[in-house]
Order: C-alpha cells, then sequence, then structure tokens
C-alpha cells in the first residue's frame, strides 16, 4: 500500500504543479484568484493518496491453485479474471524504484488474448510462483 501512495503522491505533485502554473496565468491574465484551479486538484490529490490508495490495496486479491489464477480487483466494477495456468504464454517480474525500496514486485502473466497484473508481492513470493509456472510453459498446442 506504500507503493501505490507513493505513486499517487508522484502524480499529485505534478498535477498541483501544472496547476499552480494554470493559476499564476489565469490570475495574471484574467484576475482570477490564486488557487482556482491548484485548490481543487490538490484536494483531489490528497483523496488519492490516502483515501483511494487503501481502498484500492483492499480490493486487489488472488489465489493461485497451482493448476489457474484467480485475480479480483475493482471497486466501482468488480472483476474476477480466471487464468488457466497451461494458456500462459510469458510472465514477467516488474519493479519500480518504490517496489524496490519495500521489497516488493508486480508480476505480469501473459496469455494469447490479455495479461494478469498482480502488483504488491513480496519479490520472493513473486519469484517463486514464476519459477512454478515456468515449466507449465510450454511452445506445443492445446
Amino acid at each position: 500500500m506504500h507503493v501505490l501512495r507513493l505513486q499517487a503522491l508522484r502524480r499529485t505533485v505534478f498535477y498541483v504543479a501544472a496547476a499552480a502554473l494554470g493559476d499564476y496565468f489565469a490570475h495574471r491574465e484574467w484576475g482570477w484568484p490564486l488557487g482556482v484551479i491548484a485548490g481543487p486538484v490538490l484536494v483531489i490529490g490528497l483523496w488519492s493518496i490516502f483515501i483511494a490508495a487503501h481502498r484500492r490495496w483492499k480490493r486487489l486479491g488472488y489465489a493461485y491453485t497451482g493448476r489457474e489464477l484467480h485475480v479480483g480487483h475493482g471497486w466501482f466494477e468488480r472483476v474476477h479474471s480466471i487464468v488457466p495456468i497451461a494458456r500462459v504464454q510469458h510472465i514477467d517480474i516488474t519493479r519500480s524504484l518504490f517496489e524496490r525500496w519495500f521489497g516488493i514486485a508486480t508480476l505480469v502473466i501473459h496469455t494469447a488474448g490479455s495479461s494478469v497484473v498482480l502488483p504488491g508481492l513480496r519479490y520472493e513470493e513473486a519469484e517463486a510462483m514464476r519459477d512454478d509456472i515456468r515449466p507449465r510453459i510450454t511452445g506445443e498446442p492445446w
């Protein structure tokens, strides 16, 4: 969850800086009071850091049975994906700077038609899952 909050913080800083620039020009050109643009952007950014990141984390879940990977996520629209391990084409483990700081990783499992993303796994857990799935990937047709 800390990584989600840091990512939201990074986005908020960028958007508030852009909104502050817009505030400056709106104040200079049209006499708008300062903060008309940046204020709401800051409130939305703080909401995304302190509330939305926690809600997103709470609504993410997965179960790995050895034959299938079940992934559930979403708040307004709940999505439950089932990936048969026999259909996996390749697996990626990605780690952003923030993920490396906290010792976690994101496992990305690709099939012919889509991909499933599992963020927030401990790095060792992501490697173990990848190493368990890897021998089951074959080039043979089903």
